[in-house]
């Protein structure tokens, strides 16, 4: 699944603030995509990668 989302979203070590920043909106809407097509797992799995890039460009 990472896999999948570094070759999507591109994030595998980048750097780039503003890259982060847009990749994580992309998953934010991804996430809400799959919550309203009841699949929790997924937004959960989601959730998860949103907020391990959140950490990275917090400080």
């Amino acid at each position: 699944v990472v896999a999948d989302e570094e070759a999507t979203y591109g994030f595998k070590d980048s750097d780039d603030i503003e890259e982060i920043k847009n990749n994580i909106a992309g998953l934010q809407a991804e996430m809400m995509e799959a919550a309203q097509n009841l699949q929790f797992e997924r937004a959960a799995e989601l959730r998860d990668k949103i907020k391990e890039l959140e950490e990275r460009i917090k400080d």
